[in-house]
């Protein structure tokens, strides 16, 4: 019979050191999701801290999607090329 393996023999040489594991992520999602979470919660601070009344109404209209503007009874916006992707 053979004999038993001794634990030094499974062991790497000390001058190549194992590779540390790597961490699990905190939150588990796709990079796409996590910015567009980041995106919302900046936006939300902005409405809630920085901006008065007036300005957060001005960002809410160019910044929405808002259907009746492209019935063509309003007058051409810059915006509305951006309204779809909000």
């Amino acid at each position: 019979m053979s004999e038993p393996v001794s634990p030094t023999e499974n062991e790497p040489p000390p001058d190549e050191a194992p590779e540390p594991r790597r961490r699990e992520p905190v939150f588990n999602l796709p990079p796409v999701v996590l910015a567009a979470i980041g995106i919302c919660a900046a936006v939300f601070l902005l409405q809630q801290y920085v901006l008065d009344d007036a300005q957060n109404m001005v960002l809410l209209y160019d910044g929405a999607f808002i259907p009746v503007l492209y019935t063509g009874k309003y007058g051409f916006d810059w915006f509305l090329f951006t309204r779809p992707f909000t």
